[in-house]
């Protein structure tokens, strides 16, 4: 069967924010970027137990940490990758050129807590973020650059990327009614009658794979060429889309007028005007956090798979399309209720109100409903999970080291990113064996057609252990979508199936190691905040002299100990440790 007829099956992936746990989402995409790739390899060996369908990346979506990850994996699909495997080192050990793992693990620093401690940003840009973000630029001029551009042939020709964007700035919306009189003078918008004028802060960085504007909002960019605007545009937005408010600096994202009125998601009725902007003239914006407005944009790659990409995304087992959501901080636990009971103070009421429009943006569980049922084969969910000994399964914010103070923990130490990557890696292989299957007697047309030889049916088949009300268990046979093979092993009697990934040995630290460890960033972490409020003129020069005399009597040791109390919470440092490692003066 020549690759013009094998059937496809289209994937598009959504990446959730993430902060630091980052690592994890590019764990998942480095082991299914290599699982493609050894399926490739193994369908040109000849070997009939290698399924004949295709699967193609065909979208990606993602916000904050997700969003950056998308466009990192983007230039890894066309890049040469040594994959974090034995072959290569593993994860605690890898030597190799994998931009997931450089990005992810390696950063600039193996501790980036001095990294973002230090004061060199803010004669550049002021005082514009709690910590010094100049790292991300490092990152991203260096992950979007390509030396020797490749592609592979499971990446559509057409790949569409939007990542998720808050705009301070705003859109400028228009809205005209019937009685509408001309104004006058450099004003005028505001100054008629019947004019209703709004703002749209729900931005999109809207990108296909294409030399050539389609008059549809999505920008072009290409691998191909080194100085192409709609990389640098797509590098820009990586950034903004993961300027964590407040505590990274916001970005700017500069674009012709014509993107953002012509592109679906952000103008609701293209066929008319509706922003207050020109089409061939630049608009530039400021931008905070994607994640704030959208953070798990999985309806967004619902509508352009199925609206716009004309994709086949069916509920039951005949859909020719899924989309898969990664998602390191899912909401799976219960949270504290407000109650009307006693005095609710203002202090109170601000914290639940702020909770309540974030929840509340963040609230789509149709859609999480979808991905977590097994008989809809259209939509998956994957989060982080592990084992441990005695409690079971831990799934969540808890089964990831980076989830540790609320996902800034990755930042700590190296040692937290590396075990999260390679979680990643296992938790996918995991997901493609198990869960991203259909029935072995399936009659989806793409994978009958890809298990047609009985011996691919009999090398890949999964055997899992269903637990069944009233019967005990049993077992379900099922076929994967996509095919995890051992290419050391085509060609001769043995399995084809690739060996178990390596389980990563969780990383438990003492509590005077994790101390030393932050207390030795004390003084730097005084400079910084002292360095910011001085540049705010919060406090003025009294106010900031009183504070840092707060701060070396006490305030510090109350802020690391809430550091120590979280990272126990989530199992990074030894229980039962006596004493406290106090600071030297």
């Amino acid at each position: 069967m020549s690759s013009s007829e094998q059937p496809v099956f289209y994937l598009g992936l959504c990446m959730a924010g993430a902060i630091s746990a980052g690592a994890y989402t590019a764990g998942v995409l480095d082991y299914l970027i290599e699982t493609l790739d050894r399926w490739e390899q193994a369908r040109r060996s000849g070997d009939p137990r290698v399924p004949q369908h295709r699967v193609m990346i065909d979208l990606m979506t993602g916000a904050s940490a997700g969003g950056m990850t998308a466009a990192i994996s983007l230039a890894a699909l066309f890049d040469r990758i040594d994959y974090v495997n034995p072959q290569h080192g593993g994860y605690r050990q890898f030597r190799g050129h994998n931009k997931l793992y450089e990005a992810w693990v390696r950063m600039t620093a193996d501790e980036m807590l001095p990294e973002l401690l230090k004061t060199d940003d803010i004669p550049k840009h002021g005082a514009a973020s709690v910590l010094n973000s100049d790292f991300v630029d490092r990152i991203a001029q260096k992950m979007l650059r390509l030396d020797k551009p490749t592609t592979r042939a499971f990446v559509s020709p057409d790949l569409e990327v939007a990542l998720s964007l808050t705009s301070l700035t705003g859109i400028p919306a228009v809205i005209e009614f019937g009685n509408d009189q001309p104004g006058s003078g450099s004003h005028r918008r505001r100054e008629v009658d019947g004019r209703y004028i709004t703002y749209n802060h729900r931005d999109f960085g809207h990108f296909i794979l294409s030399d050539q504007y389609q008059n549809d909002g999505r920008i072009p960019f290409s691998f191909l060429k080194p100085d192409d605007e709609g990389l640098r545009i797509l590098r820009d937005c990586a950034m903004a889309t993961g300027a964590f408010p407040l505590g990274l600096r916001w970005r700017a994202v500069h674009r012709l007028g014509k993107y953002l009125n012509q592109s679906h998601l952000i103008n609701p009725n293209v066929d008319r005007p509706l922003f207050g902007i020109d089409n061939d003239k630049e608009f530039a914006t400021v931008n905070v956090d994607g994640g704030i407005l959208n953070n798990e944009p999985f309806e967004v790659a619902e509508k352009l798979f199925t609206q716009y990409r004309k994709r086949k995304l069916e509920r039951g087992q005949n859909t020719q399309a899924s989309i898969l959501m990664i998602d390191p901080f899912p909401s799976i636990e219960d949270q504290e209720q407000i109650q009307p009971r006693g005095k609710i103070r203002l202090k109170t009421l601000i914290g639940e109100i702020y909770s309540t429009a974030r929840t509340q943006l963040l609230f789509k569980p149709g859609d999480l409903e979808d991905a977590t049922d097994p008989t809809i084969f259209g939509r998956f969910l994957m989060a982080p999970s592990r084992n441990i000994r005695g409690r079971g399964k831990v799934v969540g914010t808890r089964a990831i080291a980076c989830g540790s103070l609320e996902g800034f923990g990755g930042f700590l130490t190296r040692d937290f990113r590396m075990h999260d990557f390679q979680l990643g890696r296992r938790n996918c292989q995991q997901f493609l064996r198990m869960h991203f299957a259909m029935p072995v007697d399936t009659t989806n047309p793409i994978l009958t057609a890809g298990y047609a030889d009985a011996r691919a049916r009999e090398a890949l088949v999964q055997e899992l252990d269903v637990e069944d009300k009233g019967e005990g268990r049993r077992v379900k046979c099922v076929l994967p979508i996509i095919p995890d093979i051992n290419l050391k092993n085509l060609n001769t009697p043995l399995s084809i199936k690739q060996e178990s990934e390596e389980k990563p040995a969780y990383p438990v630290f003492n509590e005077v190691t994790m101390r030393d460890l932050v207390f030795k960033n004390e003084q730097a972490i005084e400079d910084r905040l002292m360095a910011v409020l001085d540049d705010n003129q919060v406090l003025g020069n009294l106010g900031v002299r009183l504070l840092a005399l707060l701060f070396k009597n006490g305030a510090a040791n109350a802020i690391y100990d809430l550091i120590i109390e979280d990272l126990k919470t989530h199992g990074l440092i030894k229980p039962n440790q006596t004493g406290r490692n106090q600071r030297k003066r």
